[in-house]
């Protein structure tokens, strides 16, 4: 039986937060090894990266993610209650519901929205001296996820609202004053949609079948129960959110297409070239460090000893 590699110090929780998404890489090439052990806030925990890693990782039969997000990233990013926290058939069956959204239709009417967005946006950049293209980029994805969503955004609402969408995804795993702010963005943020879920219940709100909205609100469990209404609106903010979560992509593209302004033209000409891109984009510019899990039940692999209970981060 292997044993595990390990770094040198008793507890790496504060070389993790400093050093984010290299944490996990740093260390495996220190250690010349894609596998190691740690400590991370007094809990052992295996640290991995790699495709197979990967397929190993999101083996339902070994691992678990019920309870393994600490309290800081739930309160602000995923909120509690949400499909990250739940494993088996009800993570399959609450996923499938998710998975019904990521149909081509579905999705080129996003896409649609946004490029309308997109136009509106424009115009009114060109009478602004200067713009902060991140701020701007995530208030019209918001919006167009909204009105996706079925969301009836008023125009007074539109910049409050998301911020505090975004406050979700800057503040996570925060402390501090950082993370009050999170969670009193999270429980305002859920509320609001609460209400809205509450109204399409009563029906004093009619939306088409095929809006997130209805299709959230009359969602039902395993057992055929509806969800009660704070869960429906934090899984419809698992679909907002992460939406919003583009607005960096598109920021890191941006400062792509300044650093190596050659690949304007070739965009502009070849599709693959875009695909290839934005790709590029989101392998080079990760913006969360790694996902967690907790050992099921033990298990070899590779000769390693995986025990029951351990933790697990995967690059």
């Amino acid at each position: 039986m292997r044993r595990f590699p390990r770094v040198k110090s008793l507890d790496s929780t504060l070389t993790a937060a400093k050093k984010g998404c290299l944490f996990v890489s740093d260390t495996c090439r220190d250690l010349k090894s894609d596998i190691f052990s740690t400590r991370l806030m007094g809990k052992k925990t295996v640290c991995m990266r790699g495709n197979q890693a990967a397929e190993l990782f999101y083996n339902t039969e070994y691992f678990e993610r019920k309870k393994v997000a600490p309290n800081l990233v739930k309160s602000t990013l995923f909120g509690h209650g949400g499909v990250q926290g739940l494993d088996g058939a009800e993570h399959r069956h609450r996923k499938q519901m998710f998975m019904s959204l990521m149909g081509r239709e579905d999705i080129l009417k996003l896409a649609e929205l946004t490029v309308d967005k997109w136009s509106k946006y424009a115009e009114k950049w060109e009478k602004e001296d200067e713009i902060v293209l991140f701020n701007e980029a995530e208030k019209l994805i918001f919006e167009a996820a909204c009105e996706w969503s079925g969301i009836d955004l008023k125009p007074d609402e539109i910049n409050t609202r998301a911020k505090d969408m975004a406050s979700l995804i800057d503040r996570v795993g925060s402390v501090g004053l950082r993370n009050l702010k999170g969670r009193t963005a999270r429980l305002k943020t859920e509320k609001w949609v609460e209400e809205i879920v509450k109204k399409i219940r009563s029906e004093e709100v009619h939306e088409e079948e095929s809006k997130v909205l209805q299709r959230f609100a009359w969602y039902e469990d395993l057992e055929g129960n509806l969800m009660d209404s704070k869960t429906v609106a934090v899984e419809i903010i698992n679909i907002i959110r992460p939406t919003v979560a583009i607005a960096r992509y598109v920021t890191f593209a941006a400062l792509a297409l300044h650093r190596y302004p050659e690949s304007r033209k070739k965009i502009a000409e070849s599709e693959e070239y875009l695909t290839n891109f934005v790709q590029e984009v989101r392998r080079y510019f990760p913006f969360f460090p790694f996902v967690m899990a907790r050992v099921k039940k033990d298990f070899e692999w590779k000769d390693y000893h995986f025990k029951k209970g351990l933790n697990v981060l995967l690059d």
